[in-house]
């Protein structure tokens, strides 16, 4: 039964094979069920329900709704004040069950509280704004009174509670408004400072005569003239100064001129606020108003409580005999790897329990020393315990590694996986420990450069290692680890020759964290050491970072001889598998097999167990115990349903909803309660008497019904109904809509346009860099902003944002990443990109997001970026933007 496909066949073997049991149970759920419905007798019970609909207010931005909105989901932020005590104590002192001049004062508050509670349940009517009351009662009469004043006492409330929200937005939007003016007096002052300091005429006149300057002096010096250079490298000084006064005086500038539209926003945003209070839209609304009951809800089903009872045994038999079944058929799981991905398995690591593995130490072991964590134990289990099933194992992987290596084709093996966690560390620490073991000559080499920690588990210092190797600071012969660095590190000489070959195992860990991990790993220095240690050693294995998490591992299984892959079953799917194996297929990678890793010792399967373990081992240490362990686990989640269902009947929520008994309300006196289906009238404030500029004339938002035809047609325009959303979204981007960006500067590196692009942010200006080849003049990195349909709008952009040098062009092509209506999804693509050192950016369509990258001028450009996508795994295509 393992495997990630649903077949039904299986299910069908398994109910005919193990009929009996299923019978037996369906047999035990119809005679407990009989019993309970003969037990029980429930008195009639009516209910009565109304419906609330909560309408959010369409007619304003996001802005004023934010500040309106509740910090949850606000239907559901209601369902919990409904039932909370204060609101509660509301209804019954207006339905006089208590004191309502002073409620707190009576003493029965708290149970007429919890009595009411009781009898009440709130649903939402699927994903829509309805929110549906309903009030059980043994008396009709009492459970309509209950709905009515329930809905009547919430509806008022909420109109109370919004009025105040409203109040409340308006403070806020007028203190953001004084703080503000503030700050746009103070950068005021520092812009006009500025530039009476520097004494700014024309900064761009300026530049363009430095540049001027600069080519005339770098012609002179292409021609022989070195005396120049002094005076170049002056201009030079000249420009990066003058350039830094640039970036400041449009800095100054961007952020005086963002002030200025954020306090005209502010202002814009109080008076649509002031309109909102004055209109008083009606939020909320009886939309199904409570009816009398004219029969209880619970009279007993006769036919439903069988049928209920014949459909818990066959689920509960069925989960049964397929938890039994699973423990005899888990060896699928490798025929299914070997037939469906073609890769066959190398090797089965068990997962033992920590107090097995220290009985597998010998004596010597148990000797005074370092002690060991669990992590390093496991790490050092084919020293340490080499009697155990798991050493037993990776003896057993040796052995297949060993027969390639007698191939000669292969010294140099990766050691991969998909995810954090698979056990790739721990093994590749004991393979490489058991081909030490075997007299072979071993480097181990720490390459997970993002989450090492073969350095703990060995007892050595993280640094120097493979970094300081690559980055050309020290020789590997230098810095190579022996078991003098372990028992340097804390190890005692007992331990270390526990089991003889320790001492022809060589460690060379990560060494210090690199600036940029994955331009280390592809660099010819990399290739070059892998040369060296292949003369100098057996085999070399390398710890690699997870394939579908790091771009490192595809770098590293491109040039080593070959690769191992971890797979988890129980953290890892089958999907995420099959990606690993694309990933390092697709950059022509050595795939000698897969390694099973922490696998129950039981769920071995006999073949396997007979050729990793001995035969005095095989019966008597794994087979026997974890049989009798398993038909544990089989009984008690057997158990635990059985009383889960008990527990679900006694509280009928199995064949009848409501609770059994219900406590009686005392009568309340005999006088009609009303319902109010509007909120208590307040003065309103006419339009004309707000302070509203001429440019909010045109605003269009809800009309009291009350105002006079001549106002509403003064001030309120009609209003065009907006025509329904499209149900079904066809994710196809359309070309060639938005050719042109406007350029705002080239630079010579990442960390350069990084900067700039920090900069114009500030400013309200987002932008992106694209990487461009200029062939003899190197890479350069050019900075864009935005994508417009045509040269008018990219002007008009220009203008708004005020971007003084920025200059229209034509930068049709581009490569597509995917379209994505998933939020989640469209960022984590966002991330992959960047981390790969790109620069993403959205294109939104009206129900999708289009991700794109780049920004060229030819098709090239766009072709060589589409080509370093793809060898990294990213589905992509050249598109006209």
């Amino acid at each position: 039964m393992t495997g990630n496909s649903f077949n039904p066949g299986i299910f069908l073997r398994v109910a005919v094979k193990r009929w009996v049991t299923i019978v037996f149970v369906i047999g035990a759920c119809l005679g407990l069920s009989g019993i309970y419905a003969a037990w029980k007798a429930l008195r009639p019970v009516y209910t009565s329900s109304c419906s609330i609909r909560f309408e959010p207010d369409r007619g304003s931005d996001d802005f004023i709704n934010r500040l309106l909105s509740t910090p949850s989901d606000n239907i559901e932020t209601q369902q919990a004040i409904m039932l909370s005590h204060d609101f509660l104590k509301g209804v019954v002192a207006k339905l006089s069950l208590i004191d309502p001049e002073n409620p707190e004062a009576d003493p029965g508050i708290n149970p007429v509280i919890e009595d009411l509670r009781s009898k009440i349940s709130i649903e939402r009517e699927g994903k829509t704004d309805i929110l549906c009351i309903r009030v059980l009662d043994k008396d009709p009469d009492l459970a309509l009174k209950l709905a009515e004043t329930f809905s009547s006492t919430f509806v008022t409330s909420y109109r109370e509670a919004h009025d105040k929200r409203i109040d409340e937005v308006i403070a806020h939007i007028n203190e953001e408004q004084r703080t503000t003016d503030d700050k746009l007096r103070v950068k005021e002052g520092e812009y006009e400072r500025f530039i009476k300091e520097n004494r700014l005429v024309s900064i761009d006149l300026e530049g363009e005569a430095l540049l001027v300057k600069k080519n005339e002096i770098e012609e002179k010096v292409q021609k022989s003239s070195r005396a120049l250079e002094p005076e170049l490298e002056k201009v030079n000084e000249n420009i990066d100064l003058h350039m830094d006064k640039k970036i400041e005086f449009d800095r100054l500038k961007m952020e005086v001129e963002s002030l200025r539209n954020i306090a005209s926003f502010l202002e814009e945003k109080r008076q649509e606020a002031m309109i909102r209070r004055a209109e008083n839209p009606d939020y909320i609304r009886v939309v199904s108003p409570a009816q009398r009951a004219s029969r209880s809800i619970n009279e007993p089903d006769y036919l439903k409580i069988p049928l209920t009872g014949l459909i818990a045994g066959i689920i509960l038999g069925l989960i049964l005999v397929i938890i039994i079944e699973a423990i005899d058929h888990s060896a699928a799981l490798i025929e299914k790897l070997e037939n469906g991905l073609k890769v066959r398995v190398i090797g089965v690591i068990p997962t033992v329990e920590q107090k097995d593995l220290y009985q597998g130490i010998p004596d010597s072991g148990k000797r005074e020393g370092a002690v060991l964590s669990p992590e390093q134990f496991i790490t050092l289990v084919t020293h340490f315990a080499p009697g155990t099933l798991m050493s037993e194992s990776f003896r057993g992987l040796r052995a297949n590694i060993q027969a390639i290596l007698h191939e000669g084709r292969i010294k140099t093996i990766a050691v991969a996986g998909s995810y954090p966690g698979e056990g790739r560390s721990t093994v590749a620490a004991n393979l490489s420990i058991s081909l030490a073991q075997a007299g072979l000559r071993t480097l181990l080499v720490g390459s997970d450069l993002t989450n090492p920690d073969l350095s703990a588990r060995f007892f050595l210092d993280e640094s120097p290692g493979l970094t300081n190797i690559l980055l050309g600071t020290s020789q590997w012969e230098e810095i190579v680890k022996t078991v003098t660095e372990m028992i340097i590190g804390g190890m005692t000489l007992d331990q270390v020759i526990i089991t003889p070959g320790l001492d022809k195992l060589n460690i060379i860990t990560r060494g210090a964290i690199p600036d940029k991990q994955a331009e280390l790993l592809g660099t010819k220095g990399f290739s070059g050491f892998l040369d060296e240690v292949k003369s100098a050693y057996d085999i070399v294995i390398l710890d690699s970072s997870p394939v579908l998490s790091s771009a490192d591992a595809a770098t590293l299984a491109a040039k080593v001889d070959g690769t191992i892959v971890v797979y988890n079953p129980s953290q890892v799917s089958m999907r995420a598998l099959k990606r690993t194996i694309a990933q390092l297929s697709r950059v022509s990678s050595n795939i000698i097999g897969i390694t099973l890793n922490c696998v129950r010792p039981g769920l071995i399967p006999r073949a396997l167990r007979e050729k990793y373990a001995g035969a005095d081992m095989r019966d008597t240490e794994v087979h026997a115990p974890v049989k009798k362990k398993s038909l544990l686990k089989v009984l008690l989640p057997l158990v635990a349903i059985i009383i889960i269902m008990a527990v679900l009947w006694w509280q009928r929520g199995a064949i009848f909803p409501e609770r059994p008994e219900i406590k009686e309300i005392k009568k309340a006196p005999e006088t009609p309660v009303e319902v109010k289906q509007q909120g208590p009238e307040r003065p309103k404030a006419k339009l004309d008497e707000l302070d509203v500029p001429d440019s909010m004339a045109d605003v269009k938002a809800p009309v009291e019904k009350k105002a006079t035809p001549e106002k509403i047609a003064e001030k309120q325009p009609d209003i065009t109904p907006e025509p329904p959303a499209e149900t079904e979204t066809e994710m196809i981007y359309q070309e060639g809509r938005f050719p042109y960006s406007v350029y705002l500067g080239s630079f010579n590196s990442t960390e350069q346009a990084g900067r700039a692009i920090d900069h114009y942010a500030k400013s309200g200006i987002a932008s992106f860099w694209v990487k461009v080849n200029l062939g003899e003049k190197g890479i350069w990195y050019r900075v864009y902003s935005g994508e417009f349909a045509d040269k008018a709008d990219a002007e008009a952009y220009i203008n708004e944002k005020a971007i003084k040098d920025g200059e229209i062009k034509k930068s049709a092509y581009a490569v597509y990443a995917g379209s994505f209506t998933d939020r989640e999804a469209l960022e984590g693509m966002i991330n992959i990109l960047k981390e790969n050192c790109y620069a993403p950016y959205i294109i939104a369509d009206e129900n999708f997001d289009s991700l794109l990258t780049g920004a060229f001028i030819t098709k090239a450009g766009a072709d060589e970026l589409s080509a370093e996508l793809n060898a990294l795994g990213i589905s992509n295509r050249v598109v006209l933007r």
